[in-house]
């Protein structure tokens, strides 16, 4: 048995661990006791009363803030893969130095909005296996930690990263 893209909402009081079943309903606003898959769509918005969400390694879907303004604490030395879509809501926070990747080796794109978030860790463009993979950005991406772009694609010089859309991407740290 296989599920296939679930959406799992962030609920308060839990241990903030992103992996853990005491943060995560299968409904907005619902009872704990959901463990997220690596296919699901993660969503913090209104009625997860800024519960904060700590990251572990660990790969999602798509992790999406909509009406969140808690904090996603980046944990040093873990990196959190997001395959898709990663947008934060305007007024929350980000802080410690632990990495977040967009990127997989299933899909050929992925979106991200920071909407006027500061991201505080690392930020790595990680395309893995996919041959070419465009990433639509809206806004701008102020990232203050390294940004990493990288292509493990077994096809050499023709592969490539293309970077769409209305946003730039700043970067404060080194890349």
């Amino acid at each position: 048995y296989y599920k296939i893209m679930a959406n799992a909402y962030l609920v308060p009081g839990g241990n903030g661990l992103i992996n853990s079943s005491t943060n995560w309903s299968t409904t907005s606003g619902g009872p704990s006791g959901y463990t997220p898959l690596s296919t699901d769509d993660l969503i913090a918005d209104a009625n997860s009363l800024n519960a904060p969400l700590i990251t572990t390694t660990a790969v999602y879907n798509s992790l999406v803030f909509s009406g969140y303004t808690g904090n996603l604490t980046l944990t040093t030395s873990t990196t959190l893969t997001i395959s898709r879509v990663l947008e934060y809501s305007s007024g929350m926070t980000t802080s410690g130095t632990g990495a977040l990747n967009i990127g997989s080796s299933i899909y050929s794109t992925a979106s991200i909005n920071f909407n006027g978030v500061t991201h505080s860790g690392n930020f790595g463009f990680a395309n893995g296996t996919a041959a070419n993979t465009v990433y639509t950005i809206t806004g701008d991406m102020n990232i203050m930690g390294t940004t990493s772009f990288g292509n493990t694609n077994a096809g050499g010089a023709g592969t490539k990263i293309s970077l769409n859309g209305s946003g730039r991407v700043l970067m404060n740290g080194s890349m």
